[in-house]
């Protein structure tokens, strides 16, 4: 039972043994590939870097030639203090030496005194650009130009579209010519644009593709986006990027090989042979495993033998201390049945037992159920004031009876939050109960509530301290107060009332709140124990839809005199229990021995004629939910719609949820709480009504 996921876990550690080994081999045979893989990638890398650097040379050695050429054109301008008697004689030769010299492909050489464009040359095919203003900030591409004027350098340009035609780029020189007082004036601007297109051809660039690159010249916008000059793939991945920059000009050249920087099939391989080793070396793991397996097998049966022991020990010893008072009760009621005073005190005291008996096994299966993981939490809008006043409510009494000062705090600033209540309600009854149990008479017990700061936007983060002047634990025993069924008996008057499971459960509970709870003692002094947990705030909106949707509750006293109920219940027992109980309510019953029988009774009975049905779940030949399912596809909607109450000792969160989805109206769990089962049935009444 609590076990079972231990084995489970156990089963799984055994083959993750072999798991691990095949593991390790692999990642020190897949570390080596990789180191070796690295230095094959970084030489690559290297070498397509050299490569890149030896292209990006070229381009600014080409570039270069125009930036001197614009220069020169300077130079000559300011020889001849702004004339331009010159040009035509001595610019055309400067154009051939350029042609001569390189892979640059001069579309015009020209001067633009004032920015205006007044000689160009050649002539032929640039007549468009005469008279063109290149400081006229409202044409496209002329920026570059009043950028070269106001820093008064060469300034190259990025690509553009020539208002001659074509795609051109350029060096932009601004020419500023001495004055009679000493200082400069602006005289206008030398150029030299080259035909792009002719010369990137000219560049060789497509050389990296026969060498087996992907390659992409590029430049950043003014957006940030890349703006591609030329590629010879649409996509370069992982990339080696070399600067390319001159005279303010900032290109890039990016390449990586077209197959990858890494040879797959080649690797692929090595992989493939790396797994197979890895699995040789778990095969021989499992074969060394299964030995070591053979070998613990007798301690791990000793081990298990031992725990069983142990919990039957404490479950025999806890379960047998109220059966005896039962059956012992029991025989003493039937030999003093005349004495009416003294059978009602031992129909208190099989009560008692019969109750103690019953929270006994409920903690039993409900720490089994949050071990195994099948503990949910179902939030409700909850308000923590209120439920720091019913604590009291239900302490305050016995606190008093016995002579303990009980004082509680509270200083929240979210009061309304979601959380479990039920579960919420377990952990608090539980560590006040202890506080109870083990404060002697004139001692004290707080309980202060405070909100502290929260790191989760939305949650409130509750932080309580109940603290006590009990008799303490001693420091040996301090660190297993979270087992299971640890009670520590040498404490003063070790009559040690519990099952060893309650502090356990409050961890576990505490823990699946996200949570967290310690605990502090000393004998002789007292405990404190701090529980902290995080509750998720309700919203304005969610609080007004939980008002507007709050069912209208009468506090008027039930009447079911003449209402007939249908119980299903195959068990005789627990049928004549609740007959018992619901005639004495007022209640007319039939009862069904089965879902089916329940079923027929029902199709056969006119509309109308019984008021509930209280459905058992676990029966023969026809099972609660399958009966309620079945009514419910009734033709006449008058009778498919007759409410139905599940009466099981299914009783966990899961079970409601499973009895609401097959269609029924409300849950009652086994043993029956008279109290309880009225208020549920009055409840559904008051509702299907």
């Amino acid at each position: 039972m609590i076990g079972g996921g231990k084995t489970s876990a156990k089963s799984g550690a055994r083959a993750l043994t072999a798991l691990l080994v095949a593991a390790f081999v692999f990642t020190v045979l897949g570390s080596v590939h990789f180191l070796w893989l690295r230095g094959q990638v970084a030489q690559s890398r290297s070498e397509c870097d050299a490569t890149l650097e030896g292209c990006a040379g070229k381009i600014r050695n080409e570039i270069d030639k125009i930036v001197i050429s614009s220069c020169i054109m300077k130079e000559l301008i300011l020889d001849h203090c702004g004339g331009l008697e010159f040009f035509d004689e001595i610019v055309p030769d400067i154009y051939m030496s350029v042609l001569d010299e390189s892979g640059v492909h001069l579309r015009n050489i020209a001067a633009a005194p004032g920015g205006v464009v007044e000689k160009v040359y050649p002539l032929e095919g640039n007549e468009g650009f005469v008279g063109f203003n290149m400081l006229d900030p409202a044409r496209a591409g002329n920026g570059d130009a009043i950028k070269a004027c106001e820093s008064k350098r060469t300034i190259l340009t990025n690509p553009f579209g020539l208002v001659q035609g074509g795609v051109g780029m350029g060096a932009r020189t601004p020419v500023f010519l001495k004055d009679e007082n000493g200082g400069s004036r602006f005289w206008g601007l030398a150029t030299v644009t080259l035909d792009f297109q002719e010369t990137y051809a000219a560049l060789g660039l497509d050389s990296l593709a026969g060498q087996g690159y992907a390659y992409r010249l590029w430049y950043e916008g003014a957006d940030g986006a890349p703006i591609v000059l030329g590629e010879s793939a649409k996509s370069v991945a992982d990339p080696v990027t070399v600067p390319v920059e001159a005279s303010g000009l900032k290109w890039h050249i990016s390449a990586s090989p077209k197959a990858g920087w890494i040879d797959i099939p080649f690797n692929l391989t090595l992989v493939i042979l790396e797994l197979f080793a890895s699995a040789l070396a778990g095969w021989f793991a499992i074969v060394y495993a299964r030995g070591l397996e053979l070998r613990r097998i007798n301690v791990e049966t000793a081990a298990a033998n031992a725990a069983k022991t142990a919990f039957l020990f404490n479950m025999s010893h806890d379960i047998r201390t109220p059966m005896n008072a039962i059956i012992g009760f029991t025989e003493l009621m039937r030999r003093h049945l005349d004495d009416r005073a003294k059978a009602a005190s031992d129909l208190d005291k099989i009560s008692a037992s019969s109750r103690y008996l019953l929270d006994l096994i409920n903690e039993i299966l409900e720490m089994s159920r949050i071990e195994s993981g099948k503990a949910t939490l179902e939030e409700t809008l909850w308000d923590a004031l209120e439920f720091n006043d019913s604590l009291m409510a239900v302490f305050e009494e016995q606190m008093a009876k016995k002579g303990i000062a009980f004082t509680r705090s509270a200083k929240v600033e979210h009061d309304k939050v979601f959380c479990d209540g039920v579960k919420l309600k377990e952990i608090f009854l539980n560590v006040l109960s202890n506080a109870l149990k083990y404060t002697p008479a004139g001692g004290r017990v707080t309980m202060d509530l405070e909100e502290i700061p929260s790191t989760m936007p939305g949650y409130a983060m509750y932080h309580t301290v109940i603290r006590d002047t009990g008799i303490g634990m001693s420091k040996e025993f301090l660190p297993h107060v979270f087992d299971n069924f640890s009670r520590e008996r040498t404490r003063a008057g070790a009559k040690d009332v519990g099952s060893g499971l309650g502090m356990p459960i409050v961890k576990r509970l505490v823990e699946l709140m996200n949570g967290t709870i310690s605990v502090e003692s000393e004998p002789g002094v007292g405990t404190a124990v701090t529980i902290t947990l995080p509750h998720r705030i309700a919203t304005e909106d969610e609080l007004k839809s939980i008002e507007r949707n709050k069912p209208t509750v009468t506090a008027e006293a039930e009447s079911f005199a003449g209402k007939r109920i249908l119980l299903a219940e195959d068990n005789d027992l627990n049928a004549e229990i609740a007959i018992g109980f619901l005639s004495m309510a007022g209640f007319e019953i039939d009862r069904a021995r089965d879902g089916a029988e329940c079923v027929d009774r029902y199709e056969r009975s006119a509309a109308g004629y019984y008021d509930l049905i209280l459905m058992d779940v676990q029966m023969p030949i026809m099972d609660g939910y399958e009966a309620t399912r079945m009514i419910r596809r009734t033709a006449d909607r008058r009778k498919a719609n007759i409410p139905i109450v599940a009466m099981t000792a299914n009783a966990f969160a899961e079970d409601r949820a499973a009895a609401q989805a097959a269609g029924m109206d409300g849950h009652i769990a086994k043993p029956i709480d008279v109290a309880k089962m009225m208020a549920t049935i009055g409840e559904v009444l008051r509702h299907r009504g």
